[in-house]
């Protein structure tokens, strides 16, 4: 029977001496009842239940049972009615067996659950109490000293948190001890309510640690914390948040300040790889007065919530600073910002950036007041420069949309894009040039100029009118493109003065390909140099003169052919606008040359073919025959010699197709001069020539060997002249057109005659000598007609008159026997009145017929008569 339990060390007491005494085996402490008290057998019904054992004092004492009215059974030792010593009690979720006092688990004992939960140890006032140890269904394990049921003292932990070994105090973790985690992480140090609490360390199974002091399982105090990531933090903590001063290292930042709950603020600084600061912290952010300095600026100023907020000062590492308001970290509000280059900014900034209206002034020159977008001009500003103004539209920094500058004398109303004059725009260069219509990249591109050109309507490229129509202030219109203010590339030029030049146009003027109508008709075409016609081209004029070849500076140079207007075309070499060089020219008359040709004209060597048949070959000299040269007329004559003003003049040699040479003076293509000519028979003449013709003095000689020297005229021997014939004929005396005339000498084998000649016949006062006799007298046409004298031979004599060679009209014949007859004659013989005197005597004197009288004196002599 259980007594009672050791109060000092809760063992069981089973036995008691006669004396009550009750000694304890376990820990020697001796206890003394009193005897009378001892227990009996027995029921009791009790206010908790049912009671069967032993009795003291009408008490339960002793062993026995008791059945509660809740279903409870205990089953043990009982003291002064009271649950005391071994027992056992069933309840209807649990089983304890052990060691009671005074009603209740007290002593040694295991109390076992239904679920399975354990706990075996000491027990006091019907809780564990004492070194228990505590096993649960769920896994948990408990070995260690517990006090009124909680674990108290020293004890050993294991849940599925972990295993914790240390102090307990109330059930709690309190004091020191050691917690091992279930992951692996490790906690030593002071407890407090189940809390870590005081000094201690913590290693997580994830690698980080913390040293220092506790509260309520909280960092608080002075502690250092290394996390798993290599940052740390050393200083003061509260409620488990860096709290008062400390340091805090990360991998990438260093702050060194205070701390409220875990959260940066007061005083500190923060260093991180490119920025330090310097000053207060709110919630963790920088707010309040600080210094952020970084490697792009230096600022300080206000802050909050982390941001630069308030009023501030920045200096870029750039050189850029501003100062001003600041809002969410960036520039914001109204502030001055000047850059590296000393550009001056004064207005609004937003969101960062130097962004709203404001006033720019650059270092450079200028100013600027408007719109301003990261301080870049956008949106709508002015712009104040030493040589411009400008007043409108901006967008990135540039001209952008509508607006107006006034730069370098200038002024541009209208689009701009990019910076640049960009859409519809009007622009005034000057007082006397002006644009209006579309600008592209900054310079003109489509629309109407008015300069000192004229006026422009077209296309522009590069700044420079490209293509489009020109009105020019002297009335000249041109159409086309251009390069440079000039004509350039295909146009069409109408001058003032009605010309149109349509063609390849390069600095202003034709170069290339083109063509040009003359106002007075005149036609050109080919391609140009300078506004010249150069290399191959034609020109047409208004006669209808036609040019196809070379050019060189608008004038025919080179090989071309010219067909001019009265039909004559000429195909060779031209120099400076004329015919020069080698070349052909075929005249309308079928005429045509091949040679040397000079300024148009026949110079130096060539060959002409007349329409005649007559060719030419030899010197030219302004267009006609000069020099030494040769002809071959189409009779198949021949002249070779010297030519003067296109006429054979000059010495020269022509051979005429019948065979006939000549050699000698010619002037205009006339033999004239001194010359010879040889016959094909022989015969020559050497002397002088007139108009193609004998002149002059000269010398024929016949192949028959009649030779003549002296006059010629006309080509007939004139003047003076000595003819012999090879018939031993002469005559010597004046000719005319090539038959005796004037007064001559005319000597044949029969007769000799000195005297007048006409016509190449005796003709005037003459002395014939013959066998027959001698005349001296008149002659006509050859004959003897006139008054004359004839001597005959046999010695008659007749003076008288003659006609046609006869005796004719009055003479006196006088024969050689003296008998004389003084009459008319008629064909030679006596006819008509006469006398016959015959010694002295008149013998018939009376009418004749047929040299016969006509009355007959019958004493006449008839045979005499």
């Amino acid at each position: 029977m259980i007594l009672m339990k050791c109060r000092k060390c809760l063992r069981e007491l089973t036995d008691y001496d006669e004396t009550g005494k009750v000694y304890c085996e376990h820990c020697g402490k001796e206890w003394k009842y009193d005897v009378d008290k001892l227990p009996h057998e027995g029921v009791l019904e009790l206010a908790e239940g049912k009671y069967e054992g032993l009795i003291l004092k009408n008490r339960p004492f002793g062993t026995g049972k008791l059945t509660l009215h809740t279903g409870e059974v205990y089953e043990g030792e009982w003291t002064e009615g009271k649950l005391t010593g071994k027992g056992k009690l069933t309840s209807s979720d649990s089983v304890y067996e052990g060691e009671f006092e005074n009603g209740v688990p007290g002593g040694e004992g295991i109390l076992r659950y239904n679920n399975g939960d354990t706990c075996e140890g000491f027990w006091k006032d019907g809780v564990p109490h004492g070194r228990c140890v505590c096993i649960y269904s769920n896994g948990d394990r408990y070995e260690g000293s517990l006090v009124e049921g909680d674990y108290h003292g020293s004890g050993v932990l294991k849940t599925a948190e972990g295993e914790y070994d240390g102090e307990f105090v109330a059930g709690e973790y309190s004091g020191k001890g050691n917690m091992v985690y279930a992951d692996g992480s490790l906690y030593k140090g002071e407890w407090n309510a189940g809390k870590k609490h005081g000094n201690g360390k913590f290693r997580s199974s994830t690698g980080f640690v913390y040293e220092g002091e506790y509260e309520a399982d909280l960092y608080h105090g002075k502690g250092s914390l290394k996390l798993s990531d290599g940052s740390s933090y050393e200083g003061q903590f509260r409620n488990g948040h860096y709290h008062g001063k400390g340091i805090l290292k990360t991998e990438n930042a260093t702050y060194e300040g205070e701390f409220v709950d875990g959260i940066k603020s007061g005083h500190g600084t923060l260093s991180l790889k490119e920025s330090v600061y310097e000053g207060d912290f709110e919630n963790d952010a920088y707010s309040g007065k600080g210094t952020l300095k970084c490697t792009k600026y230096t600022y300080e100023g206000d802050f909050k919530n982390g941001e630069k907020n308030g009023h501030g000062k920045i200096l870029y590492t750039n050189g850029d600073e501003y100062e001003g308001s600041f809002s969410n970290d960036v520039i914001n509000g109204e502030g001055i910002y000047v850059t590296s280059k000393g550009d001056k900014y004064v207005g609004a900034v937003h969101n960062g950036k130097v962004t709203g209206e404001g006033k720019i002034e650059y270092s450079v020159g200028g100013v600027y007041e408007g719109d301003v977008v990261d301080f870049i001009r956008n949106g709508f500003g002015k712009m104040i420069t030493d040589s411009s103004e400008y007043s409108g539209e901006w967008s990135n920094g540039s001209y952008n949309g509508k607006g107006t500058l006034y730069e370098n004398g200038e002024i541009y109303e209208g689009e701009f894009k990019a910076g640049v004059k960009h859409g519809k725009a009007k622009c005034k260069y000057s007082e006397t040039s002006s644009f209006e219509g579309q600008y592209k990249d900054g310079l003109p591109f489509k629309g109407v100029f008015i300069s000192e050109l004229g006026t422009f309507d077209g296309t522009f490229r590069d700044g420079f009118i490209f293509s489009g129509t020109l009105n020019t202030p002297t009335g000249d219109v041109y159409k086309g493109g251009f390069a440079n203010n000039k004509y350039d590339g295909h146009g069409i030029l109408t001058t003032v003065d009605g010309d149109v030049l349509d063609g390849e146009f390069s600095e202003g003027i034709l170069n290339g390909k083109g063509k040009v109508l003359h106002s007075n008709g005149k036609k050109d075409e080919g391609n140009y140099v300078n506004g010249f016609l150069n290399g191959n081209g034609k020109e047409i004029l208004v006669g209808g003169e036609i040019y196809e070849g070379e050019f060189k500076e608008g004038l025919r140079h080179g090989t071309g052919i010219c067909t001019f207007e009265n039909g004559d075309v000429y195909e060779g070499e031209f120099s400076e606008g004329k015919c020069t060089g080698k070349g052909a020219i075929k005249y309308v008359n079928e005429e045509t040359y091949v040679g040397d040709v000079v300024g148009g004209k026949r110079e130096g060597f060539g060959a002409m073919t007349y329409s005649n048949g007559d060719a030419y070959e030899g010197s030219w000299e302004d267009d006609r025959r000069n020099g030494n040269g040769s002809v071959m007329f189409a009779n198949g004559d021949v002249y070779t010699g010297e030519f003067n003003d296109d006429k054979i003049t000059g010495k020269g040699t022509i051979q005429y197709a019948k065979g006939s040479l000549y050699e000698g003076d010619f002037v205009d293509g006339k033999r004239h001069g001194q010359g010879k000519i040889t016959w094909k028979d022989g015969s020559y003449y050497v002397g002088g020539y007139e108009v193609d013709k004998r002149s002059g003095e000269g010398e024929f000689v016949s192949s028959n060997g009649d030779v003549y020297k002296g006059g010629f005229k006309e080509g007939k021997k004139h003047g003076k002249g000595f003819m012999k014939y090879s018939n031993g004929i002469s005559y010597e005396g004046g000719y005319f057109e090539n038959e005796y005339s004037g007064k001559g000498v005319y000597i044949t084998s029969d007769e000799n005659y000195k005297g007048g000649f006409l016509k190449g016949l005796k003709d005037g006062e003459g002395v014939l000598e013959t066998s027959f006799g001698k005349y001296d007298g008149c002659f006509k046409e050859g004959k003897k007609s006139g008054m004359g004298r004839y001597e005959y031979a046999c010695g008659d004599v007749y003076v008288g008159n003659f006609e046609i060679g006869r005796r004719n009209g009055h003479g006196v014949y006088t024969w050689s026997t003296g008998t004389v007859y003084d009459g008319m004659w008629k064909n030679g013989r006596r006819s008509g009145e006469g006398k016959l005197i015959k010694d002295g005597e008149v013998i018939f004197d009376g009418l004749w017929r047929g040299d016969n009288p006509v009355r007959a004196d019958e004493n006449a002599d008839n045979d005499e008569l």
